[in-house]
């Protein structure tokens, strides 16, 4: 089981901060949310189109668009 912590309006959006997932990888753990959260995924992507982004964090490694194949490793 991996902690997925969120903050913020997602956390507002989702009810609570944090949540506990059987996954392997950090883009694992995002889809199990939009799974769980009917509207999540559309809610990311009309929040992109408006500018709106986020910040994921893996331990205290930030994801960037420059390492975004980061989201695919196996957590430790």
């Amino acid at each position: 089981m991996k902690v997925v912590k969120v903050y913020g309006p997602l956390k507002e959006r989702l009810g609570r901060g944090t949540f506990e997932f059987n996954v392997e990888t950090p883009a694992q753990a995002i889809k199990a949310l939009c799974v769980n959260f009917e509207g999540l995924e559309k809610w990311f992507i009309d929040n992109d189109h408006n500018g709106i982004a986020y910040k994921v964090l893996v331990g205290d490694r930030l994801i960037t668009r420059e390492n975004l194949e980061e989201l695919d490793y196996p957590w430790s």
